[in-house]
This record gives structure tokens, sequence and C-alpha cells, in this order.
């Protein structure tokens, strides 16, 4: 069925909505990247953890996706998404007060519920997808993702200042943990405006293949036997290993051990998720055009290329 005119008005408002979200939210993850290493050795004062802070930030990331997706099918997209960043204002809280308070425990939940919020606030895809139809679909989640370039420069923006001239030390990352915070209740406020939400928008564009009602969500089990879902879910986990590392290492290693300035990082990261997503319009229509697969085997060529 084909959209008619309050629906075409509706996908356009909820994809800006949705896009202003991802610029926020990504400044957010900036921050996370380039100083949850320090953040975590500066609270404990111990130089051997250094990589545990980011491990317990991804972990509870992949362990909250799963749930936080069977959630939104029964729940909609709107609500598990404003709930992703609720709990990252939560967690940018607690690490706040963790810095203050010198406060390991403290420090370990703020990553714990930060980690759990990024594995939800990743699935604001689903929702895109899910107001595009099939040969549109590529391209209405790239509206979405280019919002990040706009994170991209919020993030220096925001953060380089409040390090400018200061000493590193954990007393000193309170402010900018609080701040991240604050972005994330922006976003939630950005989420809650969405109207109606995607899923209905899905069920709309369906039109009469859903007037019998809903086919229940394939179990997992069976998810994993379909044909390239391994190799995707394989190919999604080298190349967020990749990402991860350079960005997490660039945030203390490469910063601290050639005396830049802590605020310096900033830019590092901005100039990074600007690649990411600069050019993600383009690809997207591409997508759409040549299909996921030769797209995908070509982004893994490009980035084998670059090592």
């Amino acid at each position: 069925m084909a959209a008619t005119a309050p629906i075409t008005i509706a996908v356009r408002r909820n994809t800006v909505l949705l896009a202003a979200a991802m610029a926020v939210y990504s400044a957010v993850l900036q921050l996370v990247a380039a100083v949850s290493s320090l953040t975590f050795v500066l609270v404990t004062g111990v130089r051997g953890l250094l990589g545990l802070g980011p491990a317990i930030f991804l972990a509870a990331s992949a362990l909250s996706a799963v749930p936080a997706g069977r959630l939104m099918d029964r729940v909609g997209r709107r609500p598990v998404i404003a709930g992703g960043y609720l709990l990252a204002t939560a967690g940018c809280g607690l690490t706040a007060l963790a810095t203050s308070a010198r406060s390991t425990p403290l420090l370990i939940l703020g990553f714990v519920l930060t980690g759990a919020a990024n594995g939800v606030a990743l699935l604001i895809r689903t929702a895109a997808g899910d107001m595009y139809p099939p040969e549109r679909r590529a391209r209405g989640i790239s509206y979405v993702l280019f919002g990040s370039v706009f994170g991209a420069i919020l993030g220096p923006a925001l953060f380089g200042p409040l390090f400018a001239g200061r000493n590193v030390e954990a007393g000193a990352l309170t402010l900018p943990w609080l701040a991240a915070g604050a972005l994330s209740l922006v976003a939630l406020g950005l989420v809650l405006l969405v109207r109606p939400d995607p899923q209905r928008i899905a069920e709309l564009l369906a039109g009469d293949s859903v007037q019998d009602g809903q086919a229940p969500a394939a179990p997992l089990r069976e998810i994993l036997r379909r044909p390239g879902v391994r190799p995707a879910m394989l190919t999604a986990l080298a190349s967020f290993g990749v990402m991860v590392s350079v960005m997490n290492l660039s945030g203390y290693v490469v910063v601290e051990h050639h005396h830049h300035s802590q605020g310096s990082v900033f830019p590092i990261i901005g100039a990074h998720v600007l690649g990411m997503y600069a050019l993600v319009l383009v690809i997207g229509t591409l997508i759409d055009h040549i299909g996921r697969t030769p797209a995908l085997a070509a982004a893994r060529c490009g980035r084998s290329a670059c090592r």
C-alpha cells in the first residue's frame, strides 16, 4: 500500500527527530570512547586495568541488545529507545559521582548502565528501517545515521573546552560526565516527540499483510540458521573490534603517552566519527541499488586494504 500524505509527513518528521537524537547521543559516545579507559584508571588507581572500563561498557552493550530487541517487538520502538537514553542519563550520572567520590563500585555500575544504554541506542536503526519500504530501507536508515555527522562536530565543540588547561585527574572528569548525562536527556526528549511509533508506520506501510494479525517473531535459533546471518555477525564482530580498539586507544594510549593534552583527543575521535558517517547517504542509496551482500563485501575489502 502506498504511503498516504499523513504517513509521509510523519516519516519525515520522525526521521529528523531520530537523526537529531543520533547527533546528540553521538557526542556522548565520543566522551565514552575518549575517556572511559582514563576514567577507570584514575578512579581505581590501577594502570593494569586500562582496558577493563571499555570492556565493561561493551559487554553490557552486547548483553542488552537482544532483550531490548525482543521488548521492542512487544511494546514498540519509541518506549525502548527512550528507556535506553534514560539508562544513559543514569549511567553517566553515576560515573560522574564515582569520579567525584573515587568509588570503584559506583564506576562499574555507571559503566554497566551506560553500556546497556548503548546497546539499546544502536537499535534506533531498526526504528529508521521500519519507516521505509524495503526498496528504500537502506536509504532511510542512512538519513537517521547522518545525524552522527553533526555529532562529530558537537562532541569536540562541547567536551574539548571542558578539558582545556586542566590537569587530568578523577575530579576533572566529573563535569564532562554530567554534561554527557544532560545530553542523554536531550536525546530522550527528542525520541519522545516521535509520533506515531515507527513500528506502527511499518504496519501501515505493510497494509493488508498485517490485517489478520502479525506473525510471531522467529526464534533466535531459527534466525541464526538463515543464510548469511552467521557470516554477517562475524563480520560485524570484526568490524566493531577494529573500531573500538582504535577509538579507545586514541583516548588514553595515543594521547597520554605522546604527551598531548586530554582535550586534543576529541578532534581525533570527532574526525573518526565524521569518517564513519560522512558518506552514509551515498552508501545507503548505493546499497538499495546493488544489494546488501555486494555492498558489505566491498566495505570489508576496503577496510582490509586500509590495514
